[in-house]
This record gives C-alpha cells, sequence and structure tokens, in this order.
C-alpha cells in the first residue's frame, strides 16, 4: 500500500489529531475491509542495516528482532 494522500480533520487550534488517509493498494486483489469508525495502527519498518548500524554503537539493547 501507498499513501495517496492526507487531511487533518482538525482545526489548528485542537490539541487532537484525526487524520483522513487515503491509501493505494500496489493491485486489485490488495482490499482493505474498512468501515466508518474503524482505526488503522501502522507500523513501519526499518531497513535492517540502518537498525544494525545503529545497534551496534549502543549497549544493553534487547535481542534482535524481538518486539519491545
Amino acid at each position: 500500500m501507498k499513501l495517496k494522500g492526507r487531511k487533518s480533520l482538525q482545526s489548528a487550534e485542537s490539541r487532537h489529531s484525526t487524520l483522513l488517509i487515503e491509501l493505494q493498494g500496489n493491485d486489485e486483489k490488495e482490499a482493505l475491509n474498512y468501515e466508518s469508525g474503524d482505526h488503522v495502527g501502522v507500523f513501519p519498518g526499518n531497513p535492517p542495516e540502518l537498525v544494525m548500524g545503529i545497534l551496534k554503537h549502543l549497549t544493553n539493547t534487547p535481542p534482535i528482532n524481538q518486539t519491545i
């Protein structure tokens, strides 16, 4: 999926954040079953080389690929 567009649904003065997100599937087979009021969690990935490059400079890190 790719981000097609986003729009804030709150005023600039609001302390809350509500976004209208438009997603574009890679093909017609990639469907989302989403209804108004549903919530979506986004879990971005990082390039493994970047993660390993950072981890080698840290001490007491959790085991690799462990969810924290």
